[in-house]
């Protein structure tokens, strides 16, 4: 956007505060500008993002954050465990709280806690064979360790809240741990690593209907991180 105004391209004008700009259409100018004008060129919202590191919905995550902490934290595996109790928000549970059902669907499944937290203690991966591959959708083990996850409404939070989530773990030796979180696997204050980025990034290449082979991601993962040196970012689509 920059470089376009640079070289004299027109665009909107007023549009935030114009008769039919943001503020007016949007916020029924009922807004605060001070959090803006504090915070213009220091904080930047592309960072506060979050990003979502498993193709299921995105409120399944917080189940899938409590099952790796149980797994690299604690180092258990479904073995170990008797049984987990998940305390939810209710939007959260009302859209992903749904039973384990037979034969299992892609669209189903992808918004079913229970399966997308069993699938990942057993198999230790979410990707989209997951949801569509009946080898993983009718995994036994799977099946059985969801048995084991139940769902809990907590009427005391808001509709619209993710967190704060809670999990109680009982372990076949009858001890407990217990999991809060403030913010799933995945927000900017809990997130993925490079090499955890770069993982996805890859495998959506290879989930791609378009083959593309090792060296051409390694070449735009390239590519990407020396982007501030490229003359032409039309170079990257001449890689695939």
């Amino acid at each position: 956007s920059t470089d376009l105004t640079k070289a004299g391209f027109p665009g909107p004008k007023r549009v935030f505060n114009g008769e039919h700009g943001y503020f007016k259409l949007i916020e029924n100018n009922d807004y605060d500008m001070t959090y803006l004008q504090e915070n213009i060129g220091k904080v930047w919202m592309i960072d506060q993002l979050a990003h979502k590191p498993f193709p299921s919905g995105r409120l399944t995550h917080g189940l899938v954050h409590a099952i790796k902490d149980l797994k690299l934290k604690h180092g258990l595996n479904k073995d170990d465990i008797e049984s987990i109790e998940c305390l939810v928000p209710p939007g959260v549970y009302k859209l992903v709280a749904r039973p384990i059902i037979d034969n299992l669907t892609t669209n189903y499944s992808k918004l079913c806690a229970k399966f997308v937290g069993a699938s990942f203690m057993i198999n230790d991966h979410l990707n989209i064979e997951t949801f569509t591959e009946k080898k993983y959708l009718n995994n036994k083990d799977t099946l059985n360790f969801a048995k084991k996850i139940t769902m809990i409404k907590n009427d005391k939070l808001n509709q619209k809240v993710l967190t704060p989530q809670k999990f109680i773990i009982t372990l076949v030796n009858d001890s407990k741990i217990e999991i809060k979180l403030d913010y799933v696997y995945g927000h900017p204050k809990a997130p993925l690593s490079e090499k955890e980025y770069l993982k996805k990034f890859s495998n959506c290449c290879f989930s791609s209907t378009k083959k593309i082979d090792k060296n051409q991601v390694s070449g735009m993962i390239d590519f990407i991180f020396n982007i501030e040196n490229k003359e032409n970012v039309i170079d990257f689509f001449k890689i695939i």
